[in-house]
């Protein structure tokens, strides 16, 4: 009989060589497979859920969830629910991906049902677990200050909040998009409220995300703000003298430039309709003094007879407008122990006598009957103060006190920015008593006929700003400084 080789026409060494070639392939062959018959596919497996081990507790509101590969998978879909089957807790498709976690989990211990789906080409295979969610007793802290979605009060921003509930920690971000931190992110431990500096001023969505450790899981309040307008004031000095040895480097934010702050708790003694910077005795002062910044001072006053320096209140205010900055308070006014006086609309720059002051922003001089100011705390003519106020044309005026020199007349157009309108001095009524010489700038906004004290630092302080609280009339505080 011939040979299965030669009947397919193999001859001559070929032929020879075939009974070697198939004893060789007969040999290698796996014990299972035999000549003639089909070798099955191989099964496919559903993956298995490795982690969290299946039928334990979660730990808080969020799991991380892994599983093995399976067997010829080559996609899995992960349900997470509350009924067997169900994904109202989550429901999305993972592609390739070996893990997903899973935030927003209830924290009340019920039942949880998380069902992982394996895709082999042909079906979606599932595997069913459930879980015990967590227990948490604790509640998340909330933003108290600013208030939420209100508008900033300028590029740096003091965020408090409450303690919550058996929180062992807080965690703050601050970004551009929501859960962002671009602009800051940083454990605060145990403290309550954090300054944050250098957000933007374009009027844009600012994010804000409070985290809080309950139970050893991070949860977290997303918060939206609308951040500042930027300023248009530029510094009123260069300079704190004449020949210029002292420089204003950093403008209105040049460290020891104060020597007396804007009282943010102003109120008028009820008799003169003024402020009496403090005098106690006629009703004139409250004895506290707050800063833009949130300080106060709220020791005696300095001295306490009548037409004595009893407007001095003893404390300390620094005035560090961002973290890292340096004190912009000097003790020049009062002296070394006491902060400022009580009652002071405005802020005492440092300024020998002869030193250029210039127009903030663009505007008019004031001409209101003659005078070059509004009188917002003065009884007299505003040349005896060396006063003069400019009009900016968009509801803020500045105004510019005890002058030696004046450059400007009542009425005066086309004043602009930077341009040199007097020269810095002590100039009062002899009534005044002595004054050492400096630059008083205040700023107003006329709201329906109102001349009202501002702050042109805004208000970074914990709370809500109390300036406007004198005039009864709210006026949202603003950084005026560019």
């Amino acid at each position: 009989m011939a040979r299965p080789w030669r009947l397919l026409g193999f001859s001559g060494k070929l032929a020879r060589l075939i009974p070697a070639i198939s004893i060789f392939l007969f040999a290698t062959l796996p014990a299972f497979v035999v000549l003639g018959a089909a070798i099955p596919a191989q099964a496919a497996t559903a993956a298995k859920i490795t982690s969290p081990a299946p039928g334990s507790r979660l730990l808080g509101s969020s799991a991380t969830f892994s599983w093995d590969a399976g067997s010829g998978v080559s996609q899995y879909f992960l349900y997470v629910g509350t009924s067997l089957g169900s994904n109202n807790l989550y429901g999305q498709s993972l592609g390739n991906r070996r893990s997903a976690t899973v935030t927003g989990l209830p924290t009340d211990g019920r039942t949880l049902h998380v069902r992982l789906w394996s895709w082999t080409g042909s079906a979606w295979l599932p595997r069913d677990y459930t879980y015990t969610a967590a227990m948490l007793t604790g509640q998340k802290a909330a933003l108290t200050s600013p208030s939420p979605s209100s508008k900033l009060a300028g590029p740096t921003v003091t965020f408090a909040w409450n303690s919550g509930s058996g929180v062992a920690e807080y965690f703050l971000y601050v970004g551009t998009s929501v859960g962002g931190n671009n602009l800051y992110a940083r454990s605060l431990g145990t403290n309550r409220s954090v300054m944050v500096p250098s957000l933007p001023t374009n009027n844009r969505v600012v994010y804000v995300r409070l985290y809080s450790l309950l139970g050893g899981n991070w949860q977290y309040n997303d918060y939206t703000y609308t951040a500042a307008t930027a300023g248009f004031m530029s510094s009123p000095l260069a300079c704190g003298d004449p020949k210029c040895t002292f420089r204003y480097t950093q403008g209105v934010y040049t460290p020891g430039i104060i020597n007396s702050v804007l009282d943010h708790s102003l109120q008028k003694n009820p008799s003169s309709g003024w402020w009496q910077y403090g005098f106690l005795y006629d009703g004139g002062g409250n004895g506290i003094v707050v800063s833009f910044t949130g300080e106060t001072a709220n020791g005696p006053p300095k001295s306490a007879g009548k037409n004595s320096s009893n407007h001095c209140i003893a404390g300390k205010l620094d005035l560090v407008p961002a973290p890292g900055a340096g004190a912009l308070a000097n003790s020049g006014a009062c002296g070394s122990g006491y902060a400022t006086y009580d009652e002071h609309p405005g802020y005492d720059f440092r300024a020998a006598t002869g030193t250029p002051v210039m127009a903030v922003a663009d505007g008019t001089v004031l001409n209101i009957g003659g005078e070059y100011c509004y009188k917002s705390n003065i009884s007299v003519a505003c040349a005896n103060w060396g006063y003069v106020g400019i009009d900016h044309g968009n509801g803020y005026i500045s105004q510019y006190g005890h002058l030696s020199k004046i450059y400007v007349v009542p009425g005066q157009k086309s004043i602009k920015r930077g341009q040199v309108i007097g020269l810095s001095g002590n100039t009062a009524p002899s009534s005044a008593g002595a004054l050492g010489a400096h630059l008083h700038f205040e700023v107003l906004k006329v709201v329906n006929g109102h001349f009202l004290i501002v702050d042109p630092y805004g208000w970074i302080g914990i709370g809500a700003d109390k300036l406007s609280a004198y005039s009864g009339i709210t006026v949202p505080p603003a950084r005026l400084w560019q």
